[in-house]
């Protein structure tokens, strides 16, 4: 879960932990990058402190856009991240091999720790 946590402060603190662990160099592709990972796995954490969380609806990826080409040679390319992530159908989903318990502490250090941009002013 480390790169979740790199993600959450590149988003909300402007570390570049992760742009040193992604090799890109690119920052506004990757913030891209980040809020619509951070997002979707924020979408469930009210379901999950309201105890009806279930499953988690896999990320559509428009492959018109480049941060989700981006987003899915990420998962190819990082070991991290393909663990916790898998790519099926132009769709990016946990990966099955991750325990639920695994999961629902991913969606609650992002539900409890990231701050979209938008609402921080």
């Amino acid at each position: 879960m480390k790169i979740i946590e790199m993600m959450n402060n590149y988003v909300c603190n402007n570390s570049n932990e992760l742009m040193h662990e992604l090799q890109c160099n690119d920052e506004k592709m990757l913030m891209v990058i980040c809020t619509n990972l951070l997002s979707w796995l924020s979408s469930d954490y009210k379901k999950l402190k309201d105890n009806k969380y279930k499953y988690h609806k896999p990320m559509t990826l428009k492959l018109e856009y480049d941060w989700a080409n981006k987003l899915i040679e990420f998962v190819a390319n990082n070991k991290e991240l393909s663990s916790l992530f898998v790519i099926n159908d132009n769709s990016l989903d946990f990966n099955p091999k991750l325990s639920k318990d695994n999961k629902i502490k991913i969606i609650e250090f992002v539900g409890n720790n990231y701050v979209p941009f938008i609402t921080r002013y």
